[in-house]
C-alpha cells in the first residue's frame, strides 16, 4: 500500500511536468523508481486481467469498482484515451455499467495496455 503511493506520487509529479506518457522522466534522479515501476507493471497487469475477466463474464459491476479504485492513476500517467472519456467512464454510476459498449471497455483496456508495454521499455 507504502509502495503503492509512493509509485502515485512519483508519477503525479512528473505528469504535471509532461504533455503524455514519458517514461524516461520518471527514471530519472530517483533512487527506487525501478522498483516502484516494477509494482506498477505487477498492479496494472493483474487489474487488466481481472477487468478482461469480468468483462468477458458480464460482470459490469465488478469492471465498473475496478476502473473506479484504477482510472485516477491512468489519468494522472495519460494513457492514450481522451481524459473526457475517461472522466465520463469514471462517473458512470455502478448500476449503468451494463449499458456501457464492449468496445468501449476493449478501448480502455487496450490504452492501459499499451501504457504497461510501454514502461516494461
Amino acid at each position: 500500500m507504502v509502495a503503492g503511493f509512493a509509485l502515485f506520487v512519483l508519477l503525479l509529479v512528473v505528469v504535471l511536468q509532461m504533455d503524455r506518457l514519458d517514461i524516461a522522466a520518471i527514471m530519472e534522479g530517483e533512487e527506487y523508481v525501478e522498483e516502484m515501476l516494477d509494482i506498477f507493471i505487477e498492479d496494472t497487469t493483474k487489474e487488466l486481467s481481472e477487468m478482461r475477466d469480468a468483462s468477458s463474464m458480464r460482470k459490469y459491476v465488478k469492471l465498473g469498482r475496478i476502473i473506479h479504485k484504477t482510472a485516477p492513476l491512468w489519468e494522472m500517467i495519460r494513457i492514450n484515451i481522451s481524459r473526457r472519456e475517461l472522466k465520463g467512464t469514471i462517473a458512470m454510476p455502478l448500476e449503468k455499467w451494463g449499458g456501457i459498449s464492449d468496445e468501449r471497455i476493449e478501448k480502455l483496456i487496450e490504452a492501459v495496455e499499451q501504457a504497461v508495454e510501454k514502461v516494461k521499455k
